[in-house]
Order: C-alpha cells, then sequence, then structure tokens
C-alpha cells in the first residue's frame, strides 16, 4: 500500500509537467554545480575528488531533508482517509519515506556519472548501498517522531525547517571539517556526519572506515528507529481525536 501511494505521489508530482522526472536529477545537479562553482573558498577545494566528496555529502543530506520534511503532514495530511477507511497512519509515513528513496535513486544515477568521469570504482557502491539501509532506518525512525508530535504541536513544522537549515551548514558538506573546534564536536552527535563520512570512504577511498565509526552510526539508527517507534505506538490510539 506504501509502494502504491509512493509511486501515486510520484506521478502526479511529474504530471503536466515538460520535464517530468527529470526535475529529480536537475534539482540536486544545479545545486551541485553551484557549490562546485565555489570550490575555491572552501577548505577542502583543492582535493581532485572534492567534485565526488560534495555530491555524496548532498546525496546524504537531500534524502534527510526531504523525507524528514515531507513526513511532518504525513499523519494530518491525510487525516479523512485515516478516519474512514481506517488505514494506519503508519502507512503514510512508509510512502514519504518510499518517495525519497525514489528520488535518491535519480541522484545515484548522477554520482555514477561522476564517478566515471573521475575514473573512481563503482564497484563499492553496492557497499554505499548498504549503508543506504542504514540511513533509512535512522530517518524513518525520525519521521516516525515528526509526525507523531506534530499531530500534538503544530509548531513542529516551523522549528523543524530552521534546524534543517542550520544543520545543513553545520555539516561538513560542502567543507572540510578537522578533528577539533565546536563544530567537530558537535557532529560527533550528528547522525548525519556518520553516514556522510562512512559513504565518502567507502566510494572515494574505497576503504571500510573504523568499527567504531560504523558501530556510532548504527546505533543512531537504531536508537531514533527505537523511540520513534515507541512514541508512535504509544500515540496513534488518540491520532483520530487530533487530526
Amino acid at each position: 500500500t506504501s509502494y502504491i501511494i509512493a509511486k501515486t505521489d510520484f506521478k502526479i508530482k511529474n504530471e503536466g509537467s515538460y520535464l517530468g522526472f527529470l526535475w529529480n536529477i536537475l534539482t540536486p545537479l544545479l545545486v551541485f554545480l553551484i557549490l562546485l562553482s565555489i570550490r575555491g573558498v572552501v577548505n577542502i577545494g583543492n582535493d581532485p575528488n572534492y567534485p565526488v566528496y560534495l555530491l555524496i555529502g548532498l546525496m546524504v543530506f537531500n534524502f534527510f531533508r526531504q523525507s524528514s520534511i515531507s513526513s511532518l503532514r504525513a499523519i494530518t495530511g491525510n487525516s479523512k482517509l485515516i478516519n474512514s477507511m481506517n488505514i494506519s497512519p503508519m502507512v503514510f509515513i512508509m510512502a514519504k519515506m518510499i518517495y525519497s528513496i525514489f528520488s535518491h535513486l535519480f541522484e545515484l544515477l548522477i554520482l555514477i556519472c561522476v564517478l566515471i568521469i573521475y575514473g573512481i570504482s563503482v564497484n563499492w557502491l553496492f557497499i554505499y548501498l548498504i549503508i543506504f539501509v542504514f540511513l533509512v532506518v535512522f530517518t524513518f525512525g525520525l519521521n516516525l517522531i515528526l509526525s507523531t508530535l506534530f499531530v500534538f504541536i503544530r509548531d513542529i513544522n516551523d522549528l523543524w525547517n530552521v534546524f534543517v537549515r542550520i544543520l545543513w551548514f553545520a555539516t561538513p558538506i560542502f567543507y572540510g571539517l578537522d578533528n577539533e573546534g565546536v563544530i567537530y564536536k558537535f557532529n560527533l552527535f550528528n547522525p548525519l556526519f556518520y553516514f556522510i563520512e562512512i559513504s565518502r570512504s567507502v566510494i572515494i577511498n574505497n576503504k571500510i572506515p573504523e568499527f567504531t565509526f560504523i558501530f556510532v552510526g548504527i546505533f543512531f539508527s537504531f536508537l531514533f528507529l527505537f523511540v520513534g517507534l515507541l512514541l508512535y505506538q504509544k500515540n496513534k490510539s488518540i491520532f483520530a481525536e487530533r487530526i
């Protein structure tokens, strides 16, 4: 059911558009090209693999941003269907997740092209897909938390949008990060930092990071999933009253 809803949303969004699904490639590609053009002002701009470094950061963050923001209204935005047809609210949360996965696959096509251009093996993308699974687990848990909280606190929408903008600059997406300073310490508690850095290590350097680094990323995945499921299950019986 979630897949059908996501597929339908994807078709509806692109209906009547001249470029259709190509917008899913053009939007992240334009952001990528703009940031690439200012590479000289960031402290990693001289790295020959910087375009790949940048694109991986954008891909991971874009998936997180699109999925989390779209899931905020997954429950409240489908109140009529939930109340009239007795459909589980989780179906709509999962549909938003699947839609974001669709979009991420288009970005993955851009990454494959860039890897080929820069002579980097695409074989390690299979390892990235494993990393992506844990990113999905983390994001799904977060989406459960956000969509549940939004039922009771509508200000969550504005707060989250502001937080995502701050997180965009705080996360090392388009710049390098030294192992010191306030930003580095902040990112030690930032799940996206681990997913981005693990992905870069695997794809660019063809190297598996230290176990501790991987463990923290996996820990965040299941921590957010556990909290999300717990919060959702505790409140799902009263969703109908609040939406």
